[in-house]
């Protein structure tokens, strides 16, 4: 009887995990082989972003497309689109980066992205800018903003469903990835996963 009780437990809790999946946040990824629907200058790149109650992640993995020349082998900044200014109760001005193992800041601002990096208010993005970065094929790129959500705003996590990603490309002018990405809801491939896994830890509990 013991161990019947463990399988449904577990059973149980793999379905909470898969259902629970954007309760506290949202993640995604979006690649492009170029600009996206800016154009087709920009070097190809996989952007990854992670947003919770706290903290926003977007890392940035060059490669997989248009490759890297002298005209936008360059970085100078990035925003995140996903909920607006009146959301936020606090915002930290210092972003962590880690550029290939490098760490370090960039300036933070509750902006959106332009040829001028961070100096658009546009309302509804956590913009970073710093010094220009150099870029290498295969290399990763990651940028942290942390701040404090009114209380609409962490209840408004859960309904997000799309998250607008930017990044200024240079030394040109003008070579902005400004895309919008779906925020995936839980897949129905995840939750019979997660049932088939309960049922196997329930079967062996039988045994």
């Amino acid at each position: 009887m013991h161990a019947l009780r463990n399988g449904v437990l577990l059973v149980a809790i793999c379905f909470v995990f898969a259902i629970g999946a954007k309760a506290d946040g949202v993640s995604g990824e979006l690649s492009l082989t170029n600009c996206g629907t800016a154009g087709t200058s920009c070097p190809g790149a996989t952007y990854d972003f992670s947003i919770g109650s706290t903290s926003a992640t977007l890392s940035i993995t060059i490669g997989g497309g248009n490759a890297l020349t002298s005209n936008n082998d360059l970085i100078t900044g990035v925003d995140l689109g996903f909920l607006p200014q009146n959301k936020f109760s606090s915002f930290s001005t210092t972003v962590a980066t880690n550029f290939n193992g490098a760490t370090g800041t960039w300036t933070g601002s509750l902006d959106s992205l332009n040829n001028g990096n961070c100096t658009s208010n546009g309302g509804a993005f956590a913009c970073a800018t710093g010094a220009p970065i150099l870029l290498v094929n295969g290399g990763t790129y990651t940028w942290t903003w942390n701040y404090t959500l009114t209380s609409q705003g962490t209840s408004a996590l859960s309904s997000i469903s799309s998250v607008h990603v930017g990044a200024n490309y240079g030394p040109n002018s003008g070579l902005i990835v400004s895309q919008a990405t779906s925020v995936p809801e839980p897949s129905p491939l995840l939750l019979l996963g997660a049932g088939l896994a309960g049922l196997l830890g329930l079967k062996k509990a039988k045994a």
